[in-house]
């Protein structure tokens, strides 16, 4: 957002913010030894913060303070002591 800003001195400091976060980055990939699966881990991260933004948003949509809460039925296995 910051880089919008008609101002270039404040452009030129996003991009440097930019800049600092991608060296960082690309440092931690190359000294722990990353590949390009964490490469496309690392690509995918703001779609999933989209994802999950919008999962809350709906989950708080859908909650209701009037609902009553209901015990979900569990089956009894072996090793279970109650």
């Amino acid at each position: 957002m910051i880089l919008l800003v008609p101002a270039s001195i404040v452009q030129l400091y996003g991009l440097l913010g930019l800049g600092i976060v991608a060296f960082h980055l690309a440092a931690a990939l190359y000294i722990g030894g990353g590949g390009v699966k964490d490469l496309a881990a690392l690509a995918a991260a703001p779609f999933y913060i989209v994802w999950k933004l919008r999962m809350t948003r709906l989950l708080l949509r859908g909650s209701n303070k009037d609902v009553e809460w209901v015990r979900t039925a569990r089956g009894h296995s072996t090793g279970d002591k109650s």
